[in-house]
């Protein structure tokens, strides 16, 4: 672990088990941002719990713990609930990408990164956490990755806006978050939208989060009776940016 720089006023912790990387990131962001670096996933927890951290820079692939199983010890630490982080990948694959969204990171940049690129994408993250800290937020949960899209583009101006498509996800996301409202799809991969009800209502503090419930054009099922939930709202997708506020909006309201 190396503390670097130390007249900025936001701290960036960058994580990467390669040290040339390490180096050309760090070089990238003097004397602009303190800067920290650690080579290894499982010292960015003991970095953060020690240093107030504004941002963290992350490498995707390193060994012994990968960025993705850094970012979840990150999540764990009271001190890293909340700070933004951006993947680095050298991987501009499908997978990657999915999951960099489906885990709630704040970006992602494809190696090799040129400096105004890196420096855009942190004073965007950074100049956001303000106002997005007085939004509400909005939890949604769908199998199709491209509808999540379509959601996220359509409230992202209004709310912060996670988008989950696996039911393993959604439990870790709940464990440690309580949204201001939930987007369920009627099925997504692992189990349908009754089971994934059912277990939301059942966690402590989660009971009275509205639910809006998304049906398919073609669900011929009643809501509320043969699909066995009793979410705030239905809607049936797809639905338009308009419609999909307003029930967004009401259903937080009339909490």
């Amino acid at each position: 672990m190396q503390e670097l720089s130390q007249n900025a006023k936001n701290r960036i912790l960058v994580v990467d088990d390669d040290t040339e990387q390490l180096e050309i990131i760090r070089s990238f962001l003097e004397p602009t941002y303190i800067v920290g670096t650690v080579s290894q996933g499982q010292f960015a927890p003991e970095y953060i719990r020690e240093y107030q951290t504004d941002l963290i820079l992350m490498d995707v692939v390193m060994p012994e713990m990968d960025g993705f199983a850094t970012l979840r010890a990150i999540r764990q630490v009271e001190e890293g609930e909340n700070i933004p982080i951006i993947f680095i990948t050298g991987k501009n694959t499908r997978n990657n990408v999915l999951q960099t969204i489906n885990l709630g990171t704040d970006g992602y940049l494809i190696k090799p990164i040129a400096r105004e690129t890196l420096l855009e994408k942190i004073k965007t993250v950074l100049a956001s956490q303000t106002y997005t800290y007085n939004k509400k937020t909005v939890l949604a949960i769908d199998d199709d990755v491209t509808y999540l899209k379509i959601i996220h583009n359509s409230l992202k101006e209004r709310f912060n806006v996670v988008m989950i498509n696996s039911a393993k996800l959604v439990r870790e996301y709940l464990d440690r978050h309580v949204p201001d409202a939930i987007l369920l799809s009627e099925k997504f991969p692992e189990e349908n939208g009754r089971s994934a009800f059912d277990y939301i209502k059942s966690i402590n503090g989660l009971s009275n989060i509205p639910v809006i419930m998304l049906k398919s054009i073609g669900d011929r099922t009643k809501p509320g009776k043969d699909d066995g939930t009793t979410a705030d709202k239905y809607l049936i997708k797809p639905v338009s940016k308009l419609d999909l506020m307003k029930a967004i909006i009401s259903a937080i309201n009339s909490k």
